[in-house]
C-alpha cells in the first residue's frame, strides 16, 4: 500500500474515533464538523477532504460500531455453552464499556427512518449479521434444524439482544438482565439440544 493511501486511512480512521468519542460522552446532536475539528486539531478543511459530510462521517461510525458488535462472531468456540456463555459476557462487557457507542447505534436506528442510506447499512448489517449467526450457532447443534427454523432463532436472538439493549440503558440493572439473559439462553440451548 502507498504512504500517503495509508496515511490518509489512518486519518480517516482517527476522525471516526474521535467522533465515536464526541458520541460517546456528549450524544448525537454534539456531533459537529466544529467540534470533530477541534477535538482532532484539524481543519475542516481537513476534515472535509477525508468525507465529504458530516453524514459520511456518521455513516463511518455506524460501520465502526457494527465491526464492534460482529467481534464474537468471529471467536472460536468448543460448543454451544461455551458460545453462549461468550456472548452472554461480551454483551454485558460491551453495553458497559462503550454505553455511549450503543447509544449511537440508537441514534443511527432512529435516524434509519428518515435517512435511507443509514437504513440500507442497518439492514445490510442485520442481514450479515443473521447469516454469520446462523453458521456460527448452527455448527454446535447436534440436529437437523431446517432453513426457516435457523432465521426464526437467530432473528429471536437478535430481536432479544436489541430490547436487552433499550432495557439496559432505561433500567440499569446489569445483574437483573445479565440473569434474564442467562435464563432465555438456556431456553433457547435447551430448544436447540
Amino acid at each position: 500500500m502507498n504512504i500517503r493511501v495509508e496515511q490518509a486511512a489512518e486519518t480517516k480512521q482517527k476522525i471516526v474515533e474521535a467522533a465515536v468519542d464526541i458520541l460517546s460522552v456528549n450524544g448525537p446532536h454534539t456531533l459537529t464538523s466544529g467540534k470533530l475539528s477541534a477535538k482532532l486539531g484539524m481543519s475542516k478543511g481537513t476534515l472535509f477532504h477525508h468525507f465529504e459530510d458530516m453524514e459520511e462521517v456518521q455513516l463511518a461510525v455506524l460501520d465502526y460500531i457494527i465491526a464492534l458488535l460482529d467481534e464474537v462472531q468471529e471467536r472460536n468456540h468448543k460448543n454451544l455453552q461455551a458460545l453462549v456463555n461468550d456472548l452472554i459476557d461480551t454483551t454485558f462487557t460491551s453495553i458497559e464499556q462503550y454505553r455511549g457507542v450503543y447509544a449511537a447505534l440508537f441514534y443511527f436506528i432512529s435516524n434509519s427512518v428518515h435517512n435511507p442510506a443509514c437504513q440500507e447499512r442497518l439492514r445490510e448489517r442485520i442481514n450479515r449479521t443473521m447469516a454469520a449467526w446462523k453458521q456460527t450457532l448452527f455448527k454446535h447443534v447436534n440436529r437437523e434444524v431446517s432453513d426457516m427454523e435457523q432465521d426464526r432463532i437467530v432473528r429471536m436472538l437478535d430481536v432479544f439482544f436489541s430490547g436487552l439493549c433499550i432495557h439496559d440503558f432505561i433500567y440499569t440493572d446489569p445483574k437483573r438482565y445479565k440473569r434474564i439473559t442467562k435464563d432465555f439462553m438456556a431456553i433457547m440451548v435447551h430448544h436447540l439440544e
